[in-house]
């Protein structure tokens, strides 16, 4: 786990889509999504919107001068292990430990399944 200002911002934003997700009933084919503006307010690669995107990958200073934010998507569904019309049930543990894998599991953020569940966490320029 990281010690930067920017890795705890996204470990906030991790845990505050996971709490707003927990103990909700999940249908395969609808996932549970948000999205996480980072606002730019300085012009270095290393402040507001630019945070998000250098935490994932280090390509990203002609994105941070024209883009005026970035943002990160979030999204969980039911794995294709799971049956069609079966549901699960996601927990706030769950979800948080699969989303902090996946955002370290690529610099462009990630998406996998684990468990009955399927994780995406996916940084981009632009707003929500």
């Amino acid at each position: 786990m990281g010690s930067n200002t920017q890795d705890w911002e996204v470990f906030g934003d991790i845990s505050r889509f996971c709490d707003k997700i927990k103990n909700t009933e999940i249908t395969r084919g609808q996932p549970l999504t948000d999205c996480s503006n980072w606002p730019k307010t300085h012009k270095g690669p290393n402040d507001g919107a630019c945070a998000a995107c250098h935490f994932f990958r280090n390509d990203c200073e002609e994105e941070c001068r024209e883009d005026p934010n970035n943002s990160i998507n979030f999204a969980v569904d039911l794995a294709d292990v799971v049956p069609e019309g079966e549901t699960r049930t996601i927990s706030f543990s769950a979800c948080e430990d699969a989303m902090r894998t996946e955002k370290g599991g690529c610099m462009y953020g990630g998406e996998n399944t684990h468990g009955s569940f399927w994780y995406k966490i996916d940084p981009n320029p632009g707003s929500c």
